[in-house]
């Protein structure tokens, strides 16, 4: 009797200390699932609000960026509105013909002005800066005139001078003076007198002539090259740079026959000259 009292004893004993233990278990289990679980939503909660956070960088920057671009593009067209020079038409008998010359030519028309730039009624005032040429003086052709500013025009072709006694400098080139490939045109004439470069095949290899720039430096050149090519061959020599030329100056101005069609000639006269 009393060995199995000892034994049942002990056995519940073990019994209530595994009882114990499973209970104390089973908490600790709870507790470290709820931890965990607690954990998870904490950790899901900084998830999402880390992913939301991003969505709205994201929403921002492509807000961003978008207000940008809206803002560059508004001040560029602001800009152009201001400087982009709006078409002009022939002007006659003025008394301050350089009110209607824009600082550049972006429109070329088709009936350009006859009226002498300087006259006992008529002024012109030059615009351009100390760095623009002013103008050009060619001795052998007795020519001489004042330079404007000519850019691209509503053809996407090199403008030309709203007055066929002005030349014009193709701004999309360097200066006159510097490294690189400067163009210059100027009407052959108009319907009833002759344009600042009406004498321009005249010339020959050798003959030389002068730019005088917006500071008043005077820069000399001597031609090296003179060419008479179609209309459509033109631009391949007007646009090339002889590389053996530092500083070179390609003047051009109309030659051949009159197409009333086209309203042009056929021919364009190239002269290429070197900076001295």
């Amino acid at each position: 009797m009393v060995k199995k009292f000892k034994f049942t004893k002990s056995k519940n004993r073990l019994t209530k200390a595994i009882e114990v233990f499973v209970l104390y278990f089973n908490s600790l289990a709870k507790r470290v699932k709820l931890k965990t679980r607690v954990l998870l939503i904490r950790l899901s909660r900084k998830f999402k609000k880390f992913i939301y956070n991003l969505r709205i960088d994201r929403r921002y920057q492509f807000v961003t960026a978008s207000l940008f671009i809206f803002t560059f593009t508004l001040i560029i067209f602001i800009i152009g509105s201001l400087i982009t020079d709006k078409p002009i038409t022939p002007v006659e008998d003025t008394k301050n013909i350089d009110n209607h010359i824009p600082s550049i030519i972006t429109y070329s028309v088709d009936t350009p002005s006859e009226t002498p730039i300087t006259t006992a009624e008529n002024t012109f005032s030059w615009t351009g800066k100390e760095n623009d040429p002013k103008y050009i003086t060619i001795p052998s052709i007795n020519t001489e005139g004042y330079i404007i500013n000519v850019g691209i025009d509503q053809n996407g072709a090199m403008a030309v001078p709203p007055n066929v006694h002005l030349a014009g400098w193709f701004i999309e080139s360097v200066r006159p003076g510097q490294k690189g490939l400067s163009i210059i045109d100027g009407h052959v004439d108009g319907t009833s007198v002759g344009g600042i470069f009406r004498h321009l095949n005249e010339l020959n290899e050798g003959d030389r002539f002068t730019i005088t720039m917006g500071d008043e430096k005077v820069l000399n050149y001597v031609i090296r090259q003179k060419h008479t090519v179609k209309t459509e061959e033109a631009a391949n020599i007007l646009f090339s740079k002889d590389s053996a030329i530092q500083s070179q100056l390609n003047l051009i101005t109309c030659g051949g026959t009159y197409l009333e069609d086209q309203r042009t000639y056929d021919h364009r006269v190239i002269v290429v000259a070197e900076l001295e």
